[in-house]
């Protein structure tokens, strides 16, 4: 299972929304979620969870904002970094990434945020 997005109070009661995949869009979204991180003290963790309250969703709009604004100077393809491979060899590892189906999961991704605004719920990612 890959990190997912839901509104609700918590990951156990939480209304699921969206999956991160592929993958790939949680490291496309890595330099916005670490100043999220500095700016919140919340992580955004592949493997954990971390919930949004309602007052706090003014920081995911920041996120989004300043990461389609990023995404808008990219070309309509690019490789990402997603890892480093250890065995047999060191090497960084790349994923070929599509422009259009990043602004796609961004879209997904705005309207949630929009529906637990509306709702005021929380933003819940919750991570395998």
């Amino acid at each position: 299972m890959s990190l997912v997005i839901g509104i609700g109070k918590d990951s156990k009661s939480m209304e699921y929304k969206l999956a991160f995949e592929p993958e790939v869009f949680y490291w496309v979204m890595g330099p916005e979620i670490d100043h999220l991180s500095s700016v919140t003290g919340k992580y955004i963790d592949l493997y954990d969870g971390v919930t949004f309250q309602t007052i706090e969703l003014v920081h995911l709009k920041r996120l989004i904002k300043d990461l389609k604004n990023r995404i808008s100077s990219k070309p309509e393809y690019w490789q990402e970094f997603v890892g480093k491979q250890t065995h047999p060899e060191e090497k960084d590892l790349y994923t070929k990434v599509s422009k259009s189906k990043v602004l796609e999961f961004i879209s997904q991704f705005e309207s949630i945020v929009d529906e637990a605004e509306s709702k005021e719920v929380g933003v819940v990612f919750d991570g395998d």
